[in-house]
Parts: structure tokens; sequence; C-alpha cells
């Protein structure tokens, strides 16, 4: 549970490719990673995205579903950094 009293729940997969792209809201994106895990549009965005070591890699962004296929996108840490220390000056 977070200090907003919200539960956030694990979700288990893998990057299945790097530098992918999605479009949202009419902006495209590029330089993400899409995922396996099952991120549901907006639903899952902000969680972070951890490799097996529990290093954060990724900020999860969106997910898109198509069927029963669920593909989840996520913005790299460094990308995320950066806009956060430009936001910052």
């Amino acid at each position: 549970t977070s200090a907003s009293g919200r539960s956030f729940t694990p979700v288990i997969g893998n990057v299945a490719v790097t530098n992918a792209a999605t479009t949202i809201a009419s902006h495209h994106l590029t330089g993400l990673f899409q995922t396996t895990a099952q991120v549901m549009p907006g639903q899952g965005a902000g969680g972070p995205l951890v490799d097996l070591s529990g290093q954060v890699i990724g900020i999860d962004l969106t997910g898109s579903v198509r069927g029963a296929t669920v593909t989840g996108y996520a913005v790299p840490v460094n990308e995320a950094l950066a806009v956060a220390r430009q936001l910052k000056r």
C-alpha cells in the first residue's frame, strides 16, 4: 500500500522490444520499452519497471489491448530522469 492508500499489484513480464513506439492522445512517442507486462490502459501507468535484480529500468506509461494480448509501454529510466532534471532547473 502506498502513502496515498492505493494498493499496488506486481505484474510479471519481459521487455520484448527496445526503442518501441506508440501513440497516446495524438502524441507519437518513440524510444520506449515494449513489455509483455499487463499494463492496462489508464490503470497501470506510473509504476516502476524493474529488472530481475530489483533495479528500476523504466516507468510504466501505458498499455494497449488487442483481443487477449496486452502490451505495456515504459519510458526508460534514463529518459525519465533527464526530464526530471530539466523540470528541476
